[in-house]
């Protein structure tokens, strides 16, 4: 496998992971709602839950700025938009 292939198979499994990590921050604001309700019931349960809900959350925002600069890094046309600036 050629340098090339290499970094544009890299550069789709990057691209793969916006979705996942989308939906797993969904999934921890999923589990905040879910803690608003059990705290008034179990207060441990509810601490614990808005604590799991944050951890996701906050490794999904490490995992997403990772990834932009893998994406960068392997981008194509990284060339160009060095030069032009990247869409936002």
């Amino acid at each position: 496998m050629s340098a090339s292939d290499v970094t544009s198979k890299a550069f789709q499994i990057v691209s793969s992971m916006e979705d996942p990590i989308e939906d797993a921050r969904t999934f921890a604001y999923g589990i905040s709602i879910l803690a608003s309700e059990a705290i008034k019931d179990d207060e441990k349960l509810g601490a614990l839950l808005m604590r799991i809900g944050w951890q996701i959350r906050d490794n999904c925002t490490q995992l997403e700025e990772r990834r932009g600069e893998l994406f960068k890094l392997l981008h194509p046309s990284r060339d160009h938009f060095e030069k032009e600036g990247w869409p936002s």
